[in-house]
């Protein structure tokens, strides 16, 4: 790794796959692993990619450390930062982590201050995911919109709308007017 760092990315998760049964399986869903390959693809060695904490959905692995795991077994030459593992570790977070929750938490393990940041997140959750971190104090330069396509694996009940677009979309406005009622309109 490079003693200097060009770019932070930061990673914003995209939910856990399940099984028939609904179980999580520990891997990122359909819509992450692209996520994931985009930052493969965009991430130079003198870059860093920093993965925002979230949720495990009643499993043993978060989405972060899903997220590490398909990364590292990729061997990415970038520094790769995840809470837990190289960054602090956070209690683990009984109630759901939604998008500020990403952001809020992340900022309380990854010091960000005097840096620039490049966020990354699929295309229907990028509005809502570059409001919710720039309001949480993260400086950001760019936002890397990353269009999935619809796979056959299964994905967590919670995040079901990953699979109908329309409503994913109906969704992410919905959000993001409840984040602004709830965490303020102002920057």
């Amino acid at each position: 790794m490079s003693a200097s760092i060009s770019r932070n990315f930061v990673v914003v998760p995209e939910s856990l796959s399940v099984d028939e049964a609904g179980r999580p399986t520990g891997k990122p869903s359909f819509a992450y692993c692209q996520v994931l390959d985009y930052v493969i693809r965009t991430a130079a060695a003198d870059d860093r990619v920093v993965l925002a904490p979230a949720n495990s959905f009643g499993g043993s692995i978060t989405e972060e450390r899903a997220a590490y795991e398909y990364l590292a077994e990729r061997r990415p030459l970038f520094e790769l930062l995840c809470p837990g593992i190289n960054l602090p570790s956070l209690p683990r977070q009984e109630r759901y982590v939604d998008t500020w929750g990403n952001a809020r938490l992340l900022r309380s393990v990854f010091d960000i201050r005097g840096k620039s940041f490049e966020l990354i997140t699929t295309h229907l959750h990028a509005a809502r995911a570059q409001w919710c971190f720039s309001k949480a104090g993260f400086s950001l330069s760019r936002v890397h919109s990353v269009q999935y396509t619809i796979d056959t694996g299964y994905v967590t009940r919670r995040n079901f709308y990953y699979k109908y677009p329309l409503l994913h979309r109906a969704y992410e406005g919905l959000a993001l007017i409840r984040d602004k009622c709830k965490y303020g309109w102002l920057p």
